[in-house]
């Protein structure tokens, strides 16, 4: 018997393999382009998501100007101002001014009592946390002082002086009391150019005193 030939191939024609590459490029894309669809909502998101981030910071921020930064607490010092006049001579005139000194002591016993607070503040749709402090200070005064007053010099009001970094962060009027008596509290810590409160005394105030201030 003669011997079987193997079958014939088949090869594909021109206008098939030009179908089929149509047809890859067509699915791509369709594919590239549905991608770019479902980025664009993803993009919108992104930039809502940084839009009320931003609006968050600056609610907060503005939230945190109306409360003081970083508290540093200095006091209470007793002061006893001097007053001298000075006389310069540089040969030709003579001059004369007023120079004010300053004398300063601390408590013979100092206590702090701080307890902490935490005060939820609102702007809008945003809230921030705001800290509040109520300080107690206690504790005793030398009622006779050795100031070693200079002898030219003439000794004014004494003063006990409470000092802050920042005087925004006192939220109410604090309360001073020495001997058992309560004391006016006026502003300013007449302590250089620091912040803060100040209570004017007699020549001979002492003892015990207690000072309530809440700061924020």
């Amino acid at each position: 018997m003669p011997a079987s030939l193997p079958p014939p191939k088949v090869l594909p024609s021109q206008g098939g393999i030009v179908m089929v590459k149509q047809i890859l490029t067509h699915k791509t894309t369709v594919l590239l382009l549905l991608g770019l669809l479902l980025m664009l909502p993803m993009q919108w998101i992104l930039d809502l998501n940084q839009e009320r981030q931003a609006y968050r910071r600056e609610a907060i921020e503005k939230i945190m100007g109306s409360a003081s930064g970083p508290q540093r607490l200095i006091g209470p010092v007793l002061v006893q101002p001097f007053v001298r006049e000075v006389t310069l001579h540089d040969g030709k005139e003579v001059k004369r001014y007023q120079e004010r000194l300053l004398r300063y002591r601390l408590p013979q016993r100092l206590d702090a009592h701080i307890g902490m607070e935490v005060t939820p503040r609102t702007l809008g749709i945003y809230q921030a946390q705001v800290y509040q402090a109520k300080v107690t200070l206690s504790g005793t005064l030398d009622a006779d002082p050795d100031w070693q007053v200079p002898a030219d010099a003439v000794a004014e009001t004494p003063y006990l002086s409470l000092a802050l970094s920042d005087a925004r962060g006192i939220s109410q009027i604090p309360t001073l009391t020495l001997g058992g008596k309560s004391l006016e509290v006026l502003p300013g810590a007449r302590l250089g150019q620091l912040a803060g409160v100040h209570a004017p005394l007699t020549t001979d105030a002492g003892g015990r005193f207690e000072v309530e201030l809440t700061l924020q």
